[in-house]
């Protein structure tokens, strides 16, 4: 999921008399949004630009702080700071600049040292907590093992926390789930990288599974629901994988087979993007591979054949100049039988 948006500075009283009486607060602090926003826009089309006007925002924020009051701490410009750091990340690994890795480390580094400041000042400052496990699990893929594995811990704290603040909100939810999942697959290897497959690991990748469960049920608009199932069928594909390597064939088929069932699902909701129809075969061929019985394994490679013509009928309607959704649905691969539930 993504970090929260920036926040426009609240109607309270204090930070109005704050702007009243700092006027060059309140005009650094408004083109630091103003880029913020244009950087926010422009980071997929153009994400080395986006890159230096985050830049610039950000070198609005900190002059807007060093005229901040020093009885009038703003939360709010903190929170956006913090946001402009973790989005530069994000948009440094998009430009795939030179030196990208160090200034992308550092950037949610500063990030991190951010919200844990906002903490401070407000200990149940949901919006930070959400977006501070999120960029500790940025983080956590940029050590090695075992300070990954510290730094997930750390990430899982502050999500759980945010999910105990607000039981509904999807987002730290799913972010949650996210990090458990990265969590229960370093769990999976040893140091040397060899897969170790353990009561801890496997009882990880079980919380992920129900965390996801339990984000989808929150949400209401299909643009979540395909970024979520997306990544539950992703947490399912990695973790039959590490099965198959151990030799469980039966467990890599039911897992896989669960990531094809949720792929199907996700291509339900949009079936105008091909891509997902190449990732719904991809899933289907491996739980074929792995299927128990010769009658399986014809009805799985029957569903990766009809996955992939439904790739090509998408694509090809696209190609036509129209959406496909505007078609007519494209008509849906048969599936693997129905996957057995994990524990």
């Amino acid at each position: 999921m993504p970090p929260r948006l920036p926040k426009r500075f609240s109607s309270n009283q204090s930070v109005r008399d704050t702007i009243a009486a700092a006027p060059t607060f309140k005009s650094f602090s408004d083109k630091a949004l103003e880029l913020h926003d244009k950087a926010e826009k422009r980071r997929h089309a153009d994400p080395e630009a986006a890159c230096t006007m985050m830049r610039q925002a950000i070198q609005f924020y900190h002059q807007a702080l060093d005229k901040e009051p020093e009885d009038q701490k703003s939360i709010e410009l903190r929170f956006n700071l913090g946001v402009a750091y973790d989005v530069l990340a994000s948009t440094l690994r998009e430009a795939g600049t030179r030196n990208a890795a160090e200034q992308i480390q550092e950037a949610l580094s500063t990030s991190s040292s951010i919200y844990s400041e906002i903490l401070q000042m407000d200990e149940n400052h949901f919006e930070a907590l959400n977006n501070w496990g999120a960029v500790l699990h940025s983080l956590a893929e940029t050590r090695k093992r075992d300070e990954a594995l510290v730094v997930l811990s750390e990430a899982r704290s502050k999500l759980e926390i945010a999910c105990s603040l607000s039981p509904s909100d999807f987002e730290a939810s799913n972010n949650l789930a996210d990090v458990l999942s990265s969590q229960a697959e370093l769990l999976s290897k040893d140091d040397a990288g060899t897969v170790v497959l353990t009561q801890e690991s496997e009882d990880t990748w079980a919380r992920a599974y129900r965390q996801f469960e339990m984000s989808m049920a929150m949400m209401q608009y299909n643009y979540d629901k395909v970024n979520c199932l997306c990544n539950w069928a992703n947490s399912l594909s990695r973790h039959a994988e590490l099965k198959q390597t151990v030799g469980d064939k039966q467990g890599a088929f039911v897992l896989f087979q669960t990531a094809a069932a949720k792929l199907t699902e996700m291509v339900e909701k949009q079936h105008h993007e091909p891509d997902g129809y190449v990732v719904l075969a991809e899933a289907q061929k491996s739980a074929t591979e792995n299927a128990p019985d010769f009658q399986t394994q014809e009805i799985g490679y029957s569903a990766v054949s009809l996955a992939d013509d439904s790739c090509k009928s998408c694509r090809s309607a696209c190609g036509a100049g129209g959406d496909v959704a505007g078609r007519g649905k494209v008509t849906l691969p048969c599936t693997l039988p129905p996957p057995r539930p994990i524990a």
